[in-house]
């Protein structure tokens, strides 16, 4: 509201009349951004900018915050994307800028870009402030071939300049053995003219290649120390070693065979017999020969088979740890026995009376085909499974009975059969004399 007075200047007289002004709303909006010209590195990736906005209207707004940028090499992160401001106010919004894309090898970029901040009730109310961002590369490719001359110049100086002889590998193939075993020594060295091999302080090469090896067989048992040394002019390298360790050999006793045996000494073809065997503690491996056949050390016994008639000598040999052998062997016949089996063979009596001079022979046979009966200058084919015979001898006779079995083969028994000796008439005594009147055979 306002009032309008009026007076004349002659008479003084004055009059008033009131009014009304009415002020219409207005926007205005101001942006201002510190700094104007940001930088990013590979380093330091972002650039902290402040955004102050001005409300120079007389309307409260809530302003909407963002940023564009026309080649989109620009991001953007505001502290508050949204700020409400009253007629006259001014506030300050941290904006932080960092480049889209990170360069390692490029040349220095300028990146301009806007921030806007544009009112939400009002979208026609708005205001905006440009800034640039730099973006500088860790490195420009005119620094880059610098960088590259630079470094090969020094690669190459260092290349060029002596280098001191070192030994590269020193190794050995077994670093515990014995006495006697071989230890094959490699290595390799560089920058040198010759290598020098030393085993417990003895050389043992000397202007050697540069890469080598070398055999050597300890003597003496103990722990000693191979060396080696890369050497040119008068220059040496550091001694490279290892250690060998040399044992003395086990003792192992002597294999021993305690017992190689078998039950019987005559077999049938075919049939089975045990052998038996006792070793030594010592013993490690045992077989037979001529087989092959591999014998348990904690059994102590083994059935084998005869397959070949005749006499079959089995040699047991057993071997210790160093492959020390002993042999030992055995001997059995090995018969073809016939099919043909005798149950019972006998004569009776064992000793026959000469005055009758008769005896009787019984046998009794299974799987027997035929069978014959001889005896002195006699023979004659009988049952071939069982029978009895009485014969008539004069003197002391042998009785033998053969058997055939389907094969054809024989088997025989014999029993021997003596005639009694006569009575000594000396010692028989005289009959008494048939008294007169008397009578014999009762007769008449």
């Amino acid at each position: 509201p306002f009032l309008v007075k009026v007076r004349s200047l002659n008479s003084g007289e004055s009059r008033t009349a009131q009014g009304v002004l009415q002020i219409k709303p207005y926007h205005h909006l101001s942006m201002e951004l510190s700094p104007k010209r940001g930088q990013v590195t590979p380093f330091r990736r972002e650039s902290d900018v402040q955004a102050t906005l001005m409300n120079l209207g007389n309307t409260e707004h809530t302003l909407q915050l963002y940023g564009t940028d026309v080649e989109d090499g620009v991001a953007f992160e505001f502290e508050q994307e949204q700020v409400s401001l009253s007629p006259g106010q001014q506030r300050a919004v941290g904006v932080i800028v960092s480049a889209s894309s990170r360069k390692l090898l490029a040349t220095t970029q300028l990146h301009g870009y806007t921030v806007s901040a544009r009112s939400v009730t009002t979208p026609a109310v708005m205001c905006s402030t440009q800034a640039q961002l730099e973006q500088r590369p860790l490195m420009s490719p005119l620094g880059a071939v610098v960088l590259t001359a630079i470094t090969l110049l020094v690669a190459l100086w260092i290349m060029l300049l002596p280098k001191a002889p070192s030994m590269d590998s020193l190794t050995l193939d077994k670093p515990i053995l014995i006495i006697g075993e071989p230890v094959t020594i490699k290595w390799s060295a560089s920058n040198a003219k010759f290598v020098r091999i030393s085993v417990g302080g003895s050389t043992i090469v000397d202007h050697g290649s540069l890469t080598g090896e070398q055999q050597f067989t300890p003597t003496t048992a103990g722990t000693v120390l191979v060396e080696a040394s890369a050497v040119r002019d008068s220059k040496q390298s550091s001694p490279v070693s290892v250690q060998l360790t040399v044992n003395a050999p086990e003792v192992v006793p002597d294999p021993v065979i305690l017992t190689f045996r078998t039950g019987t000494k005559q077999v049938n073809l075919g049939e089975p017999f045990m052998i038996e065997y006792k070793l030594s503690p010592s013993v490690t491996r045992a077989y037979l020969a001529p087989t092959g056949e591999e014998l348990n050390l904690n059994v102590g016994t083994r059935q084998l088979t005869a397959s070949l008639a005749g006499e079959a000598e089995y040699t047991l040999v057993a071997e210790n740890a160093k492959g020390t052998a002993v042999r030992k062997s055995l001997k059995i016949t090995v018969v073809d026995a016939s099919n043909a089996k005798f149950v019972m063979f006998d004569a009776t009596p064992k000793e026959v009376d000469p005055a009758l001079g008769r005896v009787t022979i019984a046998w009794q046979l299974t799987n027997a085909v035929r069978a014959e009966l001889s005896y002195g200058t006699e023979k004659r084919v009988v049952d071939a499974t069982s029978g009895q015979l009485d014969v008539l001898i004069s003197g002391d006779t042998t009785f033998t009975l053969t058997a055939y079995d389907e094969a054809g083969r024989t088997t025989n028994r014999a029993v021997s059969v003596k005639v009694a000796p006569p009575p000594d008439p000396a010692s028989t005594p005289p009959s008494d004399p048939p008294k007169v009147g008397s009578t014999t055979g009762g007769g008449r």
